[in-house]
């Protein structure tokens, strides 16, 4: 089976703001979770994807707070070797609410990937009542 590698890149757990009165959203997302979304984990298929596979990216939010997230994007790109590729982004859309938290999802098309290419991703998430 043809594989790709996938590397997240992230700040952390939340999502940071900078400014004197920031608020701070608390967002996530946890590769191989699966709490709130069925037995699915944040990032499916976590592993060994083939040519084309669609992979689904889940990110969560914290409500109990206040937060109010309004969207936001899985950001990624390919790295074959020493090319890294352009950046390209796909809209995050509302999954569910499940309890305190809330979930938000795409998924990103590999097709433009070579086989064993690294693919990075990062997700920016932006709130109504919080910095972005």
């Amino acid at each position: 089976m043809k594989t790709r590698t996938w590397l997240l890149i992230t700040a952390g757990w939340s999502v940071f703001a900078i400014g004197a009165h920031a608020a701070i959203g608390n967002a996530w997302h946890i590769p191989d979770n699966t709490t709130d979304l069925g037995g699915a984990a944040m990032r499916s298929p976590e592993f060994e994807i083939g040519p084309s596979t669609p992979i689904t990216i889940t990110q969560g939010v914290y409500l109990g707070d206040g937060a109010n997230q309004t969207g936001g994007w899985i950001i990624y790109r390919g790295i074959a070797g020493n090319a890294t590729g352009a950046w390209s982004s796909v809209a995050l859309t509302w999954r569910n609410n499940a309890g305190s938290n809330q979930y938000w999802s795409n998924s990103v098309n590999t097709a433009s990937f070579g086989t064993n290419d690294v693919i990075q991703y990062y997700l920016k998430v932006t709130f109504s009542n919080r910095d972005d």
